[in-house]
């Protein structure tokens, strides 16, 4: 995906925004679910997203580019954003 995407993306905003993202979840967390990102972005204000813009667009993306048996799923997910 980096290759694909190098002009779409700050890598190291994303890099350090990814890390604040994380340390939003417990630490005994083994696993992160599409749905408990989907739910920390809903609860965020739209001035919380942009200081994590560049996850926001990822997260947008993977949604979008989620396997076809989830399309539904992914576009109520990604209209709720």
């Amino acid at each position: 995906m980096a290759n694909f995407y190098t002009t779409d993306f700050n890598y190291e905003l994303l890099r350090t925004q990814l890390e604040i993202l994380r340390a939003n979840f417990t630490p005994n967390q083994t696993s992160v679910k599409i749905t408990d990102v989907t739910e920390f972005f809903k609860a965020m204000t739209p001035v919380q997203r942009e200081l994590l813009s560049e996850v926001c667009q990822l997260f947008q993306l993977l949604l979008v580019i989620q396997p076809a048996t989830n399309a539904v799923s992914s576009e109520m997910s990604f209209s709720a954003l």
